[in-house]
């Protein structure tokens, strides 16, 4: 399935992980990096252990893993483990270039 920006799908599993391929063009220098925020009722991060990028690859109680790679990477969710709080999961894709 792909999706387009801002799409909103219905959940029929607990347990689901998305794959995101980034095609880039040969005058990109540089790696899309994914970044997922685990947001409150206010639509904000609480913490920094809402915040999983490459630097820090999963939330504290291993609700969301994000396994990166070249020009893709993997988001697996665990939602019977995300904690009540967080309220939205949303990702984004951050190109930086050199």
């Amino acid at each position: 399935m792909q999706l387009q920006s801002g799409q909103n799908i219905p959940l029929t599993s607990s347990s689901i992980t998305l794959n995101l391929r980034y095609p880039v063009r040969p005058a990109f220098r540089g790696e899309p990096d994914t970044c997922v925020f685990m947001l409150n009722a206010q639509g904000k991060v609480s913490g920094d252990n809402d915040f999983i990028f490459f630097n820090n690859l999963s939330s504290p109680d291993g609700a969301v893993k994000l396994t990166p790679g070249t020009q893709q990477s993997s988001v697996h969710i665990e939602l019977n483990r995300v904690l009540p709080a967080v309220q939205k999961i949303a990702l984004r894709k951050v190109r930086t270039s050199s």
